[in-house]
């Protein structure tokens, strides 16, 4: 019989829909490369598309079978925290058992790792041979008990952290009226207080301030420099010069739209990473060239934004002082 205190974390939809719309591109561009080398006779090429069209194949019949058979992602019951439950081998984790939460970031993801006072307990019941289990620590670069923040639906996730925290570290105390409280036997563990201090960290640095345009007028530099000595070198690079110089002016008016948007959020969490593909970041640099060259095309907006900001706050400052 479940309990009514069992709770249920099932897979973000968006997510997984997402997911599935890269993995149909691949299997798309996979297979434009081996008709590609059909058509030229090229061994290598043919390979590289196989491997494309069949991980990515593989990777969309995972997302749909997930959808189509609809299990839980985690289960929260009384006693314990079921990770990994949709597999063969769930890993059921009692509450007295965890030591604490950690949050981490890898690759743009956020994991919440579960700390636990005896970890070697859990692994032994996951890999049955001690011999395996001994390569398996070795070589574990991941935690082996997390959850991947970014599956759980966005709606449930406060509803998820107030559980963990309260299943795992509150005591119960039975009022003089028969009322049950609650408090908590270790504060500094509370995953809550970890994601209240990161949000407030995120908010630090995506203001926008004196700091953030000296900040920016000092990229525009480097970039106005480089692209400068690049087309210097072009007869005809004049006029791309001339726009460098330009986009040297208003690159932080454009840089200011992007970063609402989009840019504070990617930076911040790149920031934030434990460990980061060479690649991603690559890309943020990419981003801010970008930027950069359609400096024109943006910086209004940038502008528009700040002028609307101010105008908001002067409303706002008036209204506290009647």
């Amino acid at each position: 019989m479940k309990s009514k205190n069992t709770l249920y974390f099932y897979n973000s939809l968006i997510n997984s829909i997402f997911i599935m719309f890269i993995s149909l591109t691949f299997v798309v561009f996979g297979s434009m490369i081996c008709w590609a080398a059909f058509k030229y006779e090229d061994l290598f090429l043919g390979l590289i598309g196989l491997f494309l069209v069949g991980l990515f194949t593989f990777l969309l019949y995972r997302i749909i079978k997930i959808l189509k058979e609809s299990k839980p992602l985690l289960i929260l019951s009384d006693e314990e925290l079921i990770l990994n439950s949709r597999s063969k081998k769930p890993i059921a984790v009692k509450w007295v058992d965890i030591k604490e939460y950690e949050i981490q970031e890898v690759n743009l993801y956020r994991y919440i790792n579960i700390n636990l006072y005896d970890e070697e307990k859990y692994l032994a019941c996951m890999y049955d041979n001690t011999k395996l289990l001994s390569k398996v620590k070795k070589s574990m670069k991941s935690h082996p008990f997390t959850i991947v923040w970014g599956q759980v639906k966005r709606k449930d996730r406060d509803i998820l952290v107030d559980e963990l925290d309260r299943r795992a570290f509150e005591e119960e105390e039975i009022a003089v009226s028969g009322e049950r409280l609650y408090k908590y036997h270790d504060e500094s563990k509370k995953l809550s207080d970890q994601l209240a201090v990161y949000h407030e960290e995120r908010k630090e640095y995506s203001q926008v301030n004196r700091k953030y345009f000296l900040k920016k007028y000092g990229q525009s530099a480097l970039w106005a420099l480089g692209l400068t000595i690049l087309f210097s070198f072009d007869k005809d690079g004049s006029s791309w010069m001339y726009l460098s110089i330009i986009s040297f002016f208003i690159y932080p008016f454009a840089k200011v739209i992007y970063d609402v948007i989009f840019g504070f959020r990617y930076e911040f969490k790149m920031k934030k990473q434990t460990h980061l593909s060479l690649y991603i970041e690559q890309s943020n640099y990419l981003f801010q060239f970008l930027v950069y060259i359609f400096s024109l095309f943006l910086a209004p907006f940038g502008i528009l934004y700040l002028l609307i900001r101010a105008v908001y706050r002067r409303i706002k400052k008036r209204k506290n002082q009647s």
